[in-house]
C-alpha cells in the first residue's frame, strides 16, 4: 500500500511538473509578444499621427491603447469606420477629366502619356508652345 502511495505521489509531482513546464512555455511566448508590441507601438502610433487619425496630445494614450488587443481592435475599428466616412464623403464622379482614357482609372491625376491641358500652360509659359 505504501508503494501505491509513492506512485501516486511520484505521478502527481511529473505531472505538476510538466504543467509547471508548459505555464512557463506559454508565458516565455506571451512576453516574446509583449516585447514585439512595445517595439512595434511607437511606429504605428506616429504612422497614425502622421495620416491624421490622432493628434499629438494623444499619442500616449495611442501607445497605452496598443498594450491591450481589445482597444488596439476597438482602435482598429474606430480607424476604418473614419475612412469609411472619408470614402462615403467623396462624391463619385466629381473628377473633371481632360485627358481621354483617364476615366478609366481609379486615381485621381493618374499618369498618362497623352498631353493634358496643365501641360499646354506649362510649355506655352516655358515659351515652347
Amino acid at each position: 500500500m505504501d508503494r501505491k502511495i509513492a506512485k501516486t505521489i511520484v505521478d502527481y509531482i511529473e505531472c505538476t511538473t510538466a504543467a509547471l513546464d508548459q505555464t512557463e512555455k506559454l508565458a516565455a511566448s506571451r512576453d516574446a509578444e509583449l516585447q514585439q508590441v512595445r517595439e512595434r507601438g511607437p511606429d504605428l502610433v506616429k504612422l497614425l499621427r502622421t495620416h491624421g487619425y490622432i493628434d499629438g496630445s494623444l499619442e500616449k494614450d495611442a501607445a497605452d491603447t496598443l498594450m491591450n488587443p481589445v482597444e488596439t481592435l476597438e482602435l482598429f475599428k474606430r480607424v476604418l469606420s473614419v475612412k469609411q466616412a472619408q470614402r462615403i464623403g467623396t462624391p463619385v464622379g466629381s473628377r473633371q477629366t481632360i485627358v481621354p482614357g483617364s476615366v478609366e482609372s481609379p486615381f485621381v491625376g493618374a499618369r498618362t502619356s497623352a498631353k493634358k491641358e496643365s501641360d499646354t500652360v506649362f510649355e506655352r509659359g516655358l515659351g515652347l508652345a
